[in-house]
């Protein structure tokens, strides 16, 4: 009876687990975006210190080619993004992952490279295979945008799993992930500072002023003292 209850209750320890580590996650990818003053022939090369000018959650990578402004954005050109976040596979197995882009785009599983779609073209789609294990697995989107029409899709296909654009219902960030400061924010705090700088000078200066006015009148009162 109490080995039963035991193992009842390690069972209920290892369920309640398994929806906490599904609780810390929120549904869709976080979408970091760079903007840049030049040309974008190839994937750039982002610091590590460099803050995306939009960040956003996007539920599915499923963006038509188009000539309009980025969704949530105000770039039609010389932009890059990057998608983070996990895949939830649903079952082991051999999966043919996909992106379809214009311009460039890649996927990459556990940091493994999987999809290569480099160079600068209109809607082209390549593919790349990868063996998944049932769960979640760590994954990033990139993208980047020189000129001209701008999209980009990512699909996946497997025994039992017709080609499709990867689902919302596949797509996680770990909770709280999104909240990146991007350069605007960074920009603005600076300027708070410097604001909050100059503000502070002018106190500095009246206190300054204050002192001398003490020490004057402390000075001129000794000499009364002394002349009386």
């Amino acid at each position: 009876m109490k080995y039963v209850m035991l193992l009842a209750l390690v069972m209920c320890i290892g369920i309640c687990a398994a929806r906490a580590a599904e609780e810390e996650k929120d549904a869709g990818l976080v979408s970091e975006i760079f903007g840049f003053d030049a040309v974008l022939e190839d994937f750039p090369a982002i610091a590590k210190d460099k803050k995306p000018n939009v960040v956003k959650v996007d539920k599915q990578v499923a963006f038509e080619t188009m000539d309009d402004k980025w969704p949530g954005t105000e770039y039609t050109d010389h932009f890059y993004i990057r998608w983070t976040g996990v895949l939830r596979v649903p079952k082991d197995g051999k999966y043919t992952l996909y992106t379809e882009s214009d311009d460039g785009s890649r996927v990459f599983i556990a940091g493994k490279q999987v999809v290569d779609n480099p160079g600068l073209h209109a809607m082209e789609e390549k593919s790349g295979e990868v063996e998944l294990k049932a769960g979640d697995v760590e994954i990033k989107v990139e993208f980047f945008e020189n000129e001209g029409g701008a999209g980009c899709k990512f699909s996946w296909s497997a025994e039992g799993l017709e080609k499709q654009l990867v689902p919302a219902t596949a797509l996680f960030h770990k909770k709280g992930a999104e909240k990146i400061e991007t350069a605007q924010a960074g920009a603005k705090t600076e300027e708070a500072k410097t604001e909050a700088k100059t503000e502070a000078k002018p106190e500095a200066k009246t206190e300054e002023a204050k002192s001398e006015v003490k020490s004057e009148a402390k000075t001129e009162a000794k000499t009364e003292a002394k002349s009386q």
